[in-house]
């Protein structure tokens, strides 16, 4: 999502993590992207294997 625009970030040199702001993950148009994404995704076939609601 950060390559296509949608979830703003910063990098503060070539290589370094992305640093994402909270509110901008909140963001009503990042969070149906993200769920869009996830419906896309296949669900995995491990019981034990958690969700990382965002």
């Amino acid at each position: 999502m950060i390559n296509h625009g949608t979830l703003a970030a910063n990098q503060l040199c070539k290589g370094a993590p992305w640093i994402i702001r909270i509110s901008d993950i909140e963001n009503g148009t990042v969070q149906r992207e993200a769920d869009a994404r996830r419906s896309r995704r296949p669900s995995p076939h491990d019981p034990h294997q958690n969700v990382l609601d965002l």
